[in-house]
């Protein structure tokens, strides 16, 4: 069967009823951001890349906004936009002009966060995978720091996993034929081939859940002490044997549903007011082409997002500036986590939009794009 991406896109006003309801069901705020810091001479460049989790299944899940924060930001945080503001103050200012003199290199500092959703099945779970690395010169007062995990939350217990609640490890004592099985499974689904050098009994691994079975980061070693790593996915009905007790439940329970508790203001980055409602909705102007031309040519749909497909409507949200580029990009409905993150990368990419206007003037303006997915013969 041919698979191929229908966008069925319909540009809308997002009224504050619609928009409200939509963000606290699900929301996730993509926030792509390079920018530039100084505090007193010494200078940070960050770099974020960051798929943030602002409501999902009607709730904020506060322990999981907790783990998070505390892990990219290094504080506690109510809000994304909260925290990320906090965090990017833990650096000084941004530099808006021109710089006068040249900076000292030994007092910069390159900071790099990412969050990535790589999972989700609604009610049951949803996996990240973070990372943050800081390099700073000999000369900058930042610690260094280079870390990348692996972890999902369980929506249905309200707690964060980690492989060793996910596997039953006591399985895998070293040269059992339980041990061996395992091995084969994660070094035949790797993503790509291994050197000859690199030996199987040199590896490691950590691991999350995803909707067709669970996503591996595997590290392989070899006799020269290099490291390589390489990713593996195993469905759940080969992982049956090592699955641990909580594993099982979270697979063969109901999935957990909250009700919608009242409404919640909506956060924005950025300084103004974003109108809901306004004399002209910001349009997509660019030559001959449609925004749903140009965006179907830029997305494909790939056999593993068929796999963990979970809808077939994602619904985008996001700020046309008065300068017609787009910020504060949310998805409140999700098709499953790499598709969602394609449609919001191909957003990025479009020319500029025609900004919306209010009583003659050039304003922010929120708009819904709906997704719709068909699938071919």
């Amino acid at each position: 069967m041919k698979r191929q991406l229908f966008l069925g896109i319909i540009i809308i006003l997002a009224f504050p009823v619609f928009a409200q309801s939509s963000s606290q069901a699900y929301s996730v705020f993509y926030q792509q951001e390079h920018t530039l810091y100084h505090s007193g001479d010494n200078m940070n460049v960050i770099d974020a890349d960051l798929e943030w989790p602002e409501f999902i299944n009607f709730s904020e899940e506060p322990v999981l906004q907790h783990e998070l924060a505390r892990q990219i930001f290094g504080l506690d945080a109510i809000s994304f936009t909260d925290g990320y503001a906090a965090f990017l103050r833990q650096y000084g200012q941004p530099v808006r002009d021109s710089l006068t003199t040249i900076p000292d290199d030994s007092r910069f500092c390159y900071i790099t966060c990412g969050l990535r959703i790589i999972g989700y099945d609604p009610g049951r779970f949803i996996s990240f995978k973070i990372s943050k690395k800081i390099e700073p010169g000999i000369h900058s007062p930042q610690a260094k720091k280079d870390t990348t995990e692996l972890f999902t939350y369980d929506l249905i217990h309200q707690q964060i996993l980690h492989t060793k609640n996910l596997i039953r490890m006591s399985r895998l004592s070293l040269g059992s034929d339980q041990a061996r099985l395992f091995q084969y499974l994660l070094l035949s689904h790797l993503n790509e081939s291994v050197p000859d050098d690199f030996q199987a009994d040199m590896l490691a691994f950590e691991s999350c859940l995803k909707k067709s079975g669970m996503f591996f980061n595997i590290y392989l070693g070899n006799s020269e002490h290099d490291s390589l790593r390489r990713t593996s996915e195993i469905s759940y009905r080969q992982l049956a044997p090592f699955e641990s007790k909580m594993l099982k439940s979270i697979l063969n329970s109901s999935p957990s549903v909250h009700l919608p508790s009242g409404t919640k203001t909506e956060h924005y980055l950025g300084s103004g007011i974003v109108y809901d409602k306004v004399d002209s909705i910001p349009r997509y102007i660019h030559g001959q082409g449609t925004i749903t031309h140009d965006l179907s040519g830029m997305i494909n749909l790939t056999p593993e997002i068929m796999n963990n497909l979970t809808s077939h409507k994602i619904m985008v949200r996001f700020v046309v500036e008065p300068d017609g580029s787009l910020s504060n990009i949310r998805v409140l409905a999700s098709g499953e986590p790499s598709l969602d993150r394609k449609i919001v990368n191909a957003l990025r990419q479009l020319p500029r939009w025609q900004p919306g206007e209010k009583d003659g003037k050039l304003v922010r303006a929120s708009v819904i794009i709906p997704v719709a997915i068909h699938e071919y013969q």
